[in-house]
Order: C-alpha cells, then structure tokens, then sequence
C-alpha cells in the first residue's frame, strides 16, 4: 500500500483520456486511520501565516562561491515567499512573518514547537537518501548514525530525510561538527519531535519532499512522515523534481484561491491542480508533481 503514495494518481487517465482529478475529488491520506480520524473545519477569523525561504546554506558568501556538489541558494525563493507574503499582507484576517537568509535557522524553525501557524510555507531544499547512500555519507557517519563496520545500522528512514536550512553546508560537507544537533539539518526524525499541531497545513515547495520509504500500513516513512508524527493536518508535497516555472506558478495559483479567494485548502489544490492541467496540456511532468496529503 505504501507505494501507492508514490504515484501521481491526479494523473491517470480513463480510457476517454479524462485525468483522474478531472473527474473526482481526489484525497490522498498516510493511512486508512486518517478518513475515520477526518473532521469538518471551520474558518478562523485570522490566520497565522509563516514563510520560510531565501535560505542562506553558507553563511560565509566566499565559500558559497566556491562550492561544488552541496546545498545551492534556490534564486526563485525570494520571489516565490515575497509574493505570497505580499498576498497576505493584502488581507486583514492574515497575519504573516516572514523568516529568511540566516535566520531560517534549524533553532528558529525548532521555535515553533508548540506554537506553530496555521500555514507554514517551507521553500528550500529537501531531501532523501536510499540506505547505501545514508551509510556513506559523512553527515551520518559524523553523528555516529552509521559505522563503516555497519553502514546501515542505525539509519532509519526518518533519519535519511530532512530539510536544509542555515549554514547547513558546514555540516553536510564536513567542515565542521555541532553536538547539540542544529547543524541546519533538520531530519524527519528530528520533525517528528516537535509539536505543529496547530498548523492545518505545510506547504514543501521543495524537490522530491514526497519521497521516503513504503511501509505496509503508513504510508511513506520518511520526511512527510516525520511531519504528521509532529501533528501537522495537511501537506502540499513533491514526487519529483518541479520545474522553477511551473512550481512557482503552481504556487502562486494556489496562495491567491487560499488566501484572497478564502477556498479550503483541498478546494484550492484541485481548483490549482485543474487551472494547471488546462496550461499545460498533457504534460503532467509540469503540472502533476505537486499532491495533497491528509
């Protein structure tokens, strides 16, 4: 079952060559538990909004110059946070704050356990690494996660994905070693300890966020895991690699029905979904990467 979580079923088409989502309203949920757990929401008089992007992965600008085969700056980020942010600022009932550069920390983005907005928007860099891959990674061998006498012990599928956020190069280009764990990787694992179950939904405009390990009976152990672990309703996520145009279009798309048109979130994502599909005829690779988890 957990593989099915893989697919982009908004995608498939029936023997008309009709798309799923043009024909259903498609939920996808992490476990079977969710549709008896599901319950009607209501509409709150403000919404917390929070933007976390333009992150700065080094923050010695020389060094950043310089690499090579590490986390790079995603140039379309500001932009991307900028308009949303200026969406929200154009609504009374949002209340928006902004975190960027430096200071979208892994101890900033720790803060927000237990106090965690309504929306969250997360735009930088995901990732997941298969088992053979973790077991020679410098990062885990450093934390004591793996040994080269034992590669795989120890390395659960919570631990090999995570979000990147400040600084984080120092640490995954082994430059450096932090003991208290806030190296600016931030591993599902590490998610999974927080509380954000205020948040209602997260959103990860970031590559292949939606990736992980199948499990029989909960879907996807891996990044999107740690999230509903920490409490998070819903997540908007990546099973490839989006195209900058297209992501970003999809993004915005999404913000305006939320935001200004005040559509519940799984309104707005098929209404997106459609809008889409309709400016990039059958080409979901454009317009299909992005799903909806409950």
């Amino acid at each position: 079952m957990g593989s099915l979580s893989t697919l982009a079923f908004s995608a498939i088409e029936d023997s008309t060559r009709t798309t799923l989502c043009q024909k259903y309203d498609l939920r996808l949920v992490s476990s079977t538990a969710q549709i008896v757990k599901r319950k009607k929401g209501t509409k709150k008089d403000d919404i917390r909004l929070t933007l976390i992007g333009d992150v700065s992965y080094d923050v010695d600008p020389d060094k950043a110059a310089q690499r090579r085969g590490s986390w790079r700056h995603l140039d379309n980020s500001i932009k991307e946070i900028s308009y949303v942010d200026s969406l929200a600022s154009a609504q009374r009932q949002v209340i928006s704050d902004t975190i960027t550069g430096v200071n979208a920390s892994e101890e900033r983005f720790r803060s927000l356990s237990g106090n965690s907005p309504d929306i969250l928007l997360l735009s930088t860099h995901g990732f997941y690494l298969d088992s053979h891959a973790a077991s020679r990674h410098d990062f885990y061998l450093n934390k004591g996660q793996t040994t080269e006498e034992n590669p795989n012990e120890g390395i659960t599928p919570l631990l090999r994905g995570g979000i990147v956020l400040s600084d984080a190069n120092t640490v995954w280009n082994n430059e450096g070693y932090r003991k208290d764990d806030t190296d600016g990787i931030l591993t599902g694992e590490e998610i999974a300890s927080l509380n954000l179950s205020n948040t209602k939904l997260l959103v990860l405009a970031a590559c292949e966020t939606g990736l992980g390990e199948p499990t029989i009976t909960e879907g996807i152990n891996g990044l999107q895991r740690g999230f509903k672990i920490s409490g998070v309703d819903s997540m908007i996520m990546s099973l490839w690699v989006v195209n900058d145009v297209a992501g970003a279009d999809f993004i915005k798309r999404f913000y305006e029905r939320l935001l200004v048109n005040r559509e519940d979130r799984h309104t707005a994502f098929r209404n997106t979904q459609l809008e889409m599909m309709e400016r990039y005829p059958r080409k979901p690779y454009f317009w299909a990467p992005f799903v909806m988890l409950d």
